[in-house]
């Protein structure tokens, strides 16, 4: 009786599991844009793990499953998910397509963006998804853009040597202060030091 009871259980938890996963799913096709958006809790800073692991909590799946050729970032029970940084999307489609062959599983890719609202993103930035979607629709991959919620991780210092207090943007090379429309809003970017890169001409004093 007590196995029975613990088989019923585990079917109950994995059945909760997939509702909540879809739930999730389902809220973030409520999109006013061609594509999809989530908002998760990680900083737009944080490293690629910290953005996998929290997607995989949120839905309930499995991190780093292997397959032959790689690992499925995120793998549910309907989804195989592939995480990649916007400026990477053709090397997502091509994985994801792979991994999603292979689990026989629905192909999604989902990319980590900088803004935290799509309001907030830059335009090139929003061009660039348009194309993306294009491409994902083309070979029936869901297209899942994540926002992050928190705030980026900053330094204490307050412009000292050594302090990550700018933005870079690592295409152009410029220098972003806190408070300029483009920190932390470019396609491709990082946290920098006061020495790294050319100032920018609108936010230099």
């Amino acid at each position: 009786m007590g196995y029975c009871n613990q088989e019923y259980a585990e079917e109950m938890k994995a059945a909760r599991v997939y509702l909540v996963a879809a739930a999730v799913m389902a809220a973030a096709s409520l999109s006013l844009f061609a594509w999809d958006y989530l908002p998760v809790d990680v900083a737009a800073d944080d490293p690629e793990w910290k953005w996998r692991d929290t997607l995989a909590k949120v839905l309930g799946g499995q991190r780093e499953a292997s397959v032959e050729g790689g690992r499925v970032d995120v793998l549910t029970e309907q989804w195989a998910i592939e995480l990649d940084w916007p400026h990477k999307w053709h090397e997502g489609i091509g994985q994801v397509l792979h991994y999603a062959m292979l689990t026989d599983r629905k192909p999604v890719l989902a990319l980590m963006s900088h803004a935290r609202s799509p309001e907030t993103m830059h335009r090139k930035t929003l061009q660039r998804l348009e194309l993306v979607e294009k491409t994902c629709r083309a070979y029936g991959i869901r297209l899942l853009v994540l926002l992050p919620q928190r705030p980026p991780h900053r330094s204490s210092s307050t412009g000292k040597r050594g302090g990550a207090q700018f933005w870079l943007n690592t295409r152009t090379g410029v220098r972003h202060r806190p408070g300029c429309r483009y920190y932390r809003n470019t396609e491709e970017g990082r946290p920098c030091t006061a020495d790294e890169g050319r100032p920018c001409a609108l936010c230099s004093p």
